[in-house]
């Protein structure tokens, strides 16, 4: 069983690190820091520091470190969840309900999904916005048509390269043509639909 995500980081930030470990290291202040001996090996001078500012501790001796969590599940031989429950009951923070496991993997794969598939559409765009500059400046009639519309707009040719101006096709197939993304997601060959079969300047609408 799993807890929400923002639930475990509110009370890693919480959580008071130095009634946490003062139980198993005595501590004391020193600076913004409280040191003492390390409670996971021998030592006689301290090496031990907390910082509860930063929530994390360190042992300069033997290595150790880690949040309130990584301290409970090391010295209580607990696994992840039972330390999140653990500094709770130090805390005395109320635990919300717990994520089933299956149902935590099962949002955790459409998430993943809908970045892939946000992933893709920002690539399709991307490579659309390059097709559509490109074609502004190719050596065809459409093309100088709407160069020559632009200079009537009195549209220079800094604003053009500043706002990334482009002239589309008369069709999205010729865009799709010069480059296969392959979509395939929910059985469907693509994403990309023809929206208008009329010449446009991109950027600039009709």
């Amino acid at each position: 069983m799993l807890y929400p995500q923002h639930f475990i980081d509110d009370l890693k930030t919480r959580a008071d690190l130095v009634r946490i470990i003062e139980p198993y290291a005595p501590l004391k202040k020193k600076g913004a820091n409280w040191m003492g001996c390390c409670p996971f090996h021998q030592e006689k001078t301290p090496s031990f520091s907390v910082n509860p500012s930063k929530g994390f501790y360190k042992c300069f001796g033997c290595g150790k470190g880690g949040t309130a969590y990584n301290f409970v599940m090391e010295i209580e031989g607990l696994n992840f969840p039972e330390a999140i429950k653990r500094v709770a009951e130090i805390s005395g923070v109320p635990l919300p309900e717990p994520i089933d496991d299956k149902k935590y993997e099962q949002n955790k794969v459409k998430k993943e999904a809908r970045k892939k598939i946000a992933d893709e559409v920002i690539e399709l765009n991307k490579y659309a916005l390059d097709f559509w500059e490109n074609h502004l400046q190719e050596n065809n009639a459409h093309a100088k048509a709407a160069r020559e519309y632009l200079e009537k707009r009195e549209i220079s040719k800094e604003t053009i390269k500043t706002f990334r101006i482009g002239f589309a096709p008369d069709s999205w197939e010729k865009t799709h043509r010069r480059k296969r993304f392959g979509f395939q997601k929910r059985g469907k060959k693509s994403h990309l639909r023809s929206f208008s079969r009329t010449n446009y300047i991109s950027g600039l609408g009709h």
